[in-house]
């Protein structure tokens, strides 16, 4: 029996732990983007609260007073702050996703949430 090259057989073994390792990272890349979704919701939440405590939204994240395990709200995974703005009612909050930079793709691009503020239904 003919054994295959060894320059083959190093080639496979190449591919297959380039594929354990792009599976490895590509599921801990969806572990932080489903912890940015969350605390994403959060900051909705806080954000929420704030404006049907105080009439008005918040000037800043910093005007929520985030404490303990709350202030892990104020940044995504990658230990990046933040963005929100605000326009009439509505609220964009914005990851710049796990490089830190504006724009970029898939795990690097960013991330948007928006919402409307609502006086709660009574």
């Amino acid at each position: 029996m003919d054994r295959p090259p060894i320059r083959v057989s190093l080639i496979v073994l190449i591919l297959i732990i380039f594929l354990v390792a792009s599976l490895w990272f590509t599921g801990e890349e969806k572990s932080s983007m489903e912890i940015n979704i969350e605390r994403m919701t959060g900051l909705e939440e806080k954000i929420t609260d704030y404006f049907r405590s105080n009439g008005l939204a918040p000037g800043t994240l910093a005007d929520l007073k985030l404490t303990g395990d709350d202030s892990e709200l104020l940044k995504d995974p990658w230990d990046f702050p933040y963005s929100f703005n605000v326009v009439g009612n509505e609220v964009t909050i914005r990851s710049l996703g796990s490089d830190g930079k504006k724009g970029g793709a898939l795990f690097k691009g960013d991330v948007f949430r928006a919402f409307l503020l609502e006086e709660k239904a009574e």
